[in-house]
């Protein structure tokens, strides 16, 4: 992973952990995941984004359809985060 100008170029699709600590990486991932808060962009608390346009909203529900018919399991979210009020 490398970082540029606050630029991340990661691909965040795929993590390949060995197995001998999978379980415990899991555990940990899960919960450090579960602190992430989505919304606002405009908010300091806020880490991650809404998706900017209905097309890569399509695009993420479509990688964890295809994960699942693979025989994945999402672990945590995998569903649309509604929001109290739409941003504007």
């Amino acid at each position: 992973m490398g970082y540029s100008w606050y630029l991340n170029f990661s691909a965040g699709s795929r993590i390949f952990v060995q197995g001998g600590i999978y379980d415990k990486f899991l555990d940990h991932f899960t919960e450090q995941t579960c602190a992430i808060e989505v919304g606002d962009p405009f908010l300091p608390h806020t880490y991650e984004e809404p998706q900017v346009s209905k097309t890569q909203f399509q695009r993420s529900m479509e990688y964890i359809t295809s994960g699942r018919n693979d025989g994945a399991t999402v672990h945590l979210g995998g569903k649309q985060i509604l929001q109290e009020r739409p941003l504007s």
